[in-house]
Protein backbone atom coordinates (compact mmCIF):
# COMPACT_ATOMS: atom_id res chain seq x y z
CA UNK A 1 0.00 0.00 0.00
CA UNK A 2 2.82 2.59 0.76
CA UNK A 3 4.43 1.66 -2.63
CA UNK A 4 1.19 2.93 -4.45
CA UNK A 5 0.79 5.95 -1.87
CA UNK A 6 4.63 6.83 -2.97
CA UNK A 7 3.88 6.57 -6.87
CA UNK A 8 0.24 8.37 -6.82
CA UNK A 9 2.67 11.02 -4.69
CA UNK A 10 5.03 10.82 -7.69
CA UNK A 11 2.54 11.18 -10.53
CA UNK A 12 0.77 14.10 -8.93
CA UNK A 13 3.78 16.33 -8.67
CA UNK A 14 4.93 15.29 -12.17
CA UNK A 15 1.99 16.30 -13.59
CA UNK A 16 1.59 19.32 -11.35
CA UNK A 17 5.30 20.83 -11.86
CA UNK A 18 6.30 19.51 -15.47
CA UNK A 19 3.36 18.73 -17.43
CA UNK A 20 4.00 14.88 -17.82
CA UNK A 21 2.57 12.95 -20.21
CA UNK A 22 -0.64 11.36 -19.85
CA UNK A 23 -1.05 8.20 -22.56
CA UNK A 24 0.69 6.74 -24.92
CA UNK A 25 -1.53 5.92 -28.22
CA UNK A 26 -0.46 3.54 -30.63
CA UNK A 27 -1.46 5.57 -34.21
CA UNK A 28 -0.10 2.10 -36.35
CA UNK A 29 2.76 0.32 -34.73
CA UNK A 30 4.20 3.06 -33.11
CA UNK A 31 3.34 5.34 -30.07
CA UNK A 32 3.23 9.01 -29.44
CA UNK A 33 3.46 10.43 -25.70
CA UNK A 34 0.35 12.95 -25.44
CA UNK A 35 -0.51 14.92 -22.37
CA UNK A 36 -4.43 15.80 -22.42
CA UNK A 37 -6.01 18.15 -19.83
CA UNK A 38 -9.19 19.32 -18.94
CA UNK A 39 -12.25 19.01 -20.09
CA UNK A 40 -14.91 20.65 -22.67
CA UNK A 41 -14.93 21.82 -26.30
CA UNK A 42 -13.38 22.75 -28.50
CA UNK A 43 -10.09 21.21 -27.90
CA UNK A 44 -7.26 23.33 -28.05
CA UNK A 45 -4.15 21.60 -30.07
CA UNK A 46 -0.87 22.19 -29.14
CA UNK A 47 1.51 21.64 -32.01
CA UNK A 48 5.66 22.44 -31.07
CA UNK A 49 8.36 23.78 -33.01
CA UNK A 50 11.17 21.90 -34.82
CA UNK A 51 12.90 19.05 -31.75
CA UNK A 52 9.99 20.62 -29.30
CA UNK A 53 8.44 18.35 -27.02
CA UNK A 54 4.57 18.30 -25.15
CA UNK A 55 6.64 20.58 -22.54
CA UNK A 56 7.34 23.17 -24.18
CA UNK A 57 3.80 24.38 -23.52
CA UNK A 58 4.15 23.93 -19.87
CA UNK A 59 2.72 27.12 -18.90
CA UNK A 60 0.05 27.54 -21.68
CA UNK A 61 -1.39 24.08 -21.04
CA UNK A 62 -1.78 25.08 -17.26
CA UNK A 63 -4.07 27.71 -17.91
CA UNK A 64 -5.68 26.76 -20.67
CA UNK A 65 -7.11 23.34 -19.18
CA UNK A 66 -9.10 25.79 -16.75
CA UNK A 67 -11.33 26.28 -19.37
CA UNK A 68 -11.56 23.71 -22.22
CA UNK A 69 -9.69 20.36 -22.83
CA UNK A 70 -5.83 20.90 -24.06
CA UNK A 71 -3.61 18.52 -25.67
CA UNK A 72 0.16 19.07 -26.15
CA UNK A 73 2.50 15.83 -27.24
CA UNK A 74 5.66 14.27 -28.46
CA UNK A 75 5.93 14.10 -32.19
CA UNK A 76 7.33 10.90 -33.50
CA UNK A 77 11.03 10.38 -32.29
CA UNK A 78 10.74 13.37 -29.72
CA UNK A 79 10.87 12.73 -26.06
CA UNK A 80 8.80 9.87 -25.15
CA UNK A 81 7.17 9.28 -28.19
CA UNK A 82 8.47 6.02 -31.02
CA UNK A 83 10.19 6.87 -33.72
CA UNK A 84 7.66 6.52 -36.98
CA UNK A 85 8.24 5.51 -40.37
CA UNK A 86 7.14 8.04 -42.57
CA UNK A 87 9.10 11.41 -43.47
CA UNK A 88 9.12 14.20 -41.08
CA UNK A 89 7.58 16.36 -43.87
CA UNK A 90 4.55 18.77 -42.55
CA UNK A 91 2.11 16.68 -44.55
CA UNK A 92 3.36 13.74 -42.99
CA UNK A 93 3.14 14.98 -39.47
CA UNK A 94 -0.31 16.24 -39.81
CA UNK A 95 -1.90 13.05 -40.86
CA UNK A 96 -0.11 11.77 -37.78
CA UNK A 97 -1.45 13.78 -35.59
CA UNK A 98 -5.11 13.64 -37.47
CA UNK A 99 -4.66 9.84 -36.49
CA UNK A 100 -3.25 10.79 -32.54
CA UNK A 101 -6.27 12.76 -32.03
CA UNK A 102 -9.40 10.39 -33.34
CA UNK A 103 -7.07 7.26 -31.52
CA UNK A 104 -7.10 9.12 -28.53
CA UNK A 105 -10.90 9.71 -28.28
CA UNK A 106 -10.02 13.47 -29.15
CA UNK A 107 -13.42 15.09 -31.10
CA UNK A 108 -13.38 17.53 -33.33
CA UNK A 109 -13.67 20.73 -33.13
CA UNK A 110 -10.38 21.60 -33.08
CA UNK A 111 -8.68 25.27 -32.12
CA UNK A 112 -4.62 24.56 -33.02
CA UNK A 113 -2.25 26.23 -31.91
CA UNK A 114 1.39 26.10 -33.87
CA UNK A 115 4.99 27.47 -33.29
CA UNK A 116 7.72 27.66 -35.59
CA UNK A 117 7.61 24.34 -37.64
CA UNK A 118 4.45 23.71 -35.58
CA UNK A 119 3.05 26.27 -37.94
CA UNK A 120 3.26 24.82 -41.32
CA UNK A 121 1.74 21.44 -39.11
CA UNK A 122 -1.28 23.23 -38.17
CA UNK A 123 -1.35 24.64 -41.95
CA UNK A 124 -1.58 21.75 -43.22
CA UNK A 125 -4.19 20.15 -41.05
CA UNK A 126 -6.44 23.09 -41.49
CA UNK A 127 -6.12 22.29 -45.48
CA UNK A 128 -6.67 18.77 -45.33
CA UNK A 129 -9.48 18.46 -42.69
CA UNK A 130 -11.17 22.08 -42.61
CA UNK A 131 -14.34 20.66 -41.33
CA UNK A 132 -12.86 19.79 -38.35
CA UNK A 133 -11.12 22.69 -36.83
CA UNK A 134 -12.48 25.75 -35.55
CA UNK A 135 -9.63 28.37 -35.37
CA UNK A 136 -5.54 28.67 -35.38
CA UNK A 137 -3.27 30.31 -33.30
CA UNK A 138 0.46 30.88 -35.03
CA UNK A 139 2.81 31.41 -32.22
CA UNK A 140 5.54 33.05 -34.61
CA UNK A 141 4.96 30.55 -37.16
CA UNK A 142 7.07 29.89 -39.96
CA UNK A 143 6.66 31.12 -43.35
CA UNK A 144 7.44 29.35 -46.62
CA UNK A 145 9.49 32.52 -48.04
CA UNK A 146 11.39 33.28 -44.77
CA UNK A 147 14.70 31.29 -45.58
CA UNK A 148 14.69 32.54 -49.07
CA UNK A 149 14.33 36.30 -47.64
CA UNK A 150 16.90 35.66 -44.51
CA UNK A 151 19.51 33.95 -48.08
CA UNK A 152 19.07 37.17 -49.54
CA UNK A 153 20.22 39.52 -46.74
CA UNK A 154 23.49 37.49 -46.41
CA UNK A 155 26.89 37.12 -48.69
CA UNK A 156 27.57 33.78 -49.41
CA UNK A 157 30.16 33.25 -46.83
CA UNK A 158 27.45 34.26 -44.29
CA UNK A 159 25.20 32.00 -45.77
CA UNK A 160 27.23 28.90 -45.64
CA UNK A 161 28.91 29.76 -42.01
CA UNK A 162 24.75 29.91 -41.11
CA UNK A 163 24.02 26.30 -42.75
CA UNK A 164 27.27 25.47 -40.57
CA UNK A 165 26.52 26.02 -37.43
CA UNK A 166 22.76 25.08 -38.18
CA UNK A 167 24.52 21.88 -38.98
CA UNK A 168 26.75 21.59 -35.74
CA UNK A 169 23.54 22.52 -33.58
CA UNK A 170 21.82 18.98 -34.85
CA UNK A 171 25.18 16.77 -34.70
CA UNK A 172 23.54 14.70 -31.42
CA UNK A 173 20.05 15.42 -32.02
CA UNK A 174 18.07 12.39 -32.39
CA UNK A 175 17.04 11.27 -35.91
CA UNK A 176 13.76 12.71 -36.10
CA UNK A 177 14.53 16.07 -35.29
CA UNK A 178 17.52 16.10 -37.90
CA UNK A 179 14.64 14.19 -40.93
CA UNK A 180 12.38 17.73 -39.71
CA UNK A 181 15.33 19.72 -40.36
CA UNK A 182 16.60 18.07 -43.79
CA UNK A 183 13.05 18.26 -44.81
CA UNK A 184 12.04 21.77 -43.93
CA UNK A 185 12.02 23.37 -47.73
CA UNK A 186 9.83 20.23 -48.66
CA UNK A 187 7.58 21.42 -45.64
CA UNK A 188 7.91 24.74 -47.17
CA UNK A 189 6.22 23.85 -50.30
CA UNK A 190 3.59 21.40 -49.58
CA UNK A 191 2.36 24.84 -47.12
CA UNK A 192 2.53 26.75 -50.66
CA UNK A 193 -0.11 25.15 -51.91
CA UNK A 194 -2.36 25.41 -49.48
CA UNK A 195 -5.16 27.90 -48.37
CA UNK A 196 -6.17 29.14 -45.01
CA UNK A 197 -9.69 28.77 -44.25
CA UNK A 198 -11.76 31.58 -43.23
CA UNK A 199 -11.66 31.23 -39.79
CA UNK A 200 -10.68 33.52 -36.46
CA UNK A 201 -6.94 33.41 -37.33
CA UNK A 202 -4.44 34.92 -34.19
CA UNK A 203 -0.52 35.47 -35.51
CA UNK A 204 1.71 36.63 -32.77
CA UNK A 205 4.89 37.57 -34.50
CA UNK A 206 8.57 37.92 -32.41
CA UNK A 207 9.92 41.05 -31.81
CA UNK A 208 14.07 40.44 -30.35
CA UNK A 209 16.56 40.51 -33.11
CA UNK A 210 18.99 37.78 -32.44
CA UNK A 211 22.32 38.99 -34.59
CA UNK A 212 24.83 39.24 -36.67
CA UNK A 213 21.95 37.63 -38.37
CA UNK A 214 18.32 38.39 -37.86
CA UNK A 215 18.60 42.03 -38.11
CA UNK A 216 15.86 44.56 -37.24
CA UNK A 217 15.07 44.61 -40.96
CA UNK A 218 14.40 40.79 -41.13
CA UNK A 219 12.24 40.69 -37.79
CA UNK A 220 10.51 43.18 -39.34
CA UNK A 221 10.12 41.23 -42.80
CA UNK A 222 9.25 38.40 -40.95
CA UNK A 223 6.29 40.09 -39.13
CA UNK A 224 5.19 41.68 -42.18
CA UNK A 225 5.35 37.86 -43.76
CA UNK A 226 2.75 37.15 -40.69
CA UNK A 227 0.97 40.40 -41.88
CA UNK A 228 0.44 38.65 -45.25
CA UNK A 229 -1.07 35.34 -43.82
CA UNK A 230 -3.49 36.99 -41.52
CA UNK A 231 -4.88 39.23 -44.62
CA UNK A 232 -5.88 35.80 -46.33
CA UNK A 233 -8.68 35.68 -43.75
CA UNK A 234 -11.74 38.65 -43.43
CA UNK A 235 -11.06 41.60 -41.32
CA UNK A 236 -13.56 40.36 -38.41
CA UNK A 237 -11.32 36.64 -38.57
CA UNK A 238 -7.82 37.84 -38.56
CA UNK A 239 -5.79 39.01 -35.73
CA UNK A 240 -2.05 40.21 -35.96
CA UNK A 241 -0.27 40.62 -32.77
CA UNK A 242 3.49 42.10 -32.23
CA UNK A 243 4.80 40.34 -29.20
CA UNK A 244 6.93 42.93 -27.72
CA UNK A 245 9.94 42.42 -26.01
CA UNK A 246 10.14 38.70 -26.85
CA UNK A 247 11.97 36.68 -29.15
CA UNK A 248 10.79 32.91 -31.02
CA UNK A 249 9.73 30.77 -28.08
CA UNK A 250 6.81 33.15 -26.87
CA UNK A 251 5.35 30.53 -25.19
CA UNK A 252 8.20 30.08 -22.58
CA UNK A 253 9.75 33.61 -22.16
CA UNK A 254 5.76 35.34 -22.44
CA UNK A 255 3.27 33.07 -21.38
CA UNK A 256 0.78 34.83 -20.89
CA UNK A 257 0.38 36.62 -24.87
CA UNK A 258 -0.27 32.97 -25.91
CA UNK A 259 -3.02 32.54 -23.01
CA UNK A 260 -4.35 35.81 -23.90
CA UNK A 261 -4.89 34.87 -27.76
CA UNK A 262 -5.71 31.46 -27.34
CA UNK A 263 -8.79 32.50 -24.64
CA UNK A 264 -9.59 35.11 -27.89
CA UNK A 265 -9.66 32.50 -30.26
CA UNK A 266 -12.12 30.56 -28.60
CA UNK A 267 -14.30 33.63 -27.38
CA UNK A 268 -14.32 33.86 -31.36
CA UNK A 269 -16.04 30.78 -31.88
CA UNK A 270 -18.38 30.35 -29.56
Amino acid sequence: MKTKIKISAVLIICTMLFGCITAMIDIGGYKLGIRKTGTGQPTVVLESGLGAGHDHWTDVQAAIEQQTTVMSYDRAGIGQSEASPNERTAKNMAIELHTLLEKSQTPPPYVLVGHSLGGFIIRMFADMYPDEFAAMVYVDGSHEDYYTYLQSTMTEEEWQELKQKEAQSMAFAPEAIKQEKALFSVSEEQVRNTVIPDVPFIVLSSSKTSPPYVTEEVIETFQGMHASLVEQVSPENGIHIIVEDTSHNIATENPEAVIDAIKTALEMVE
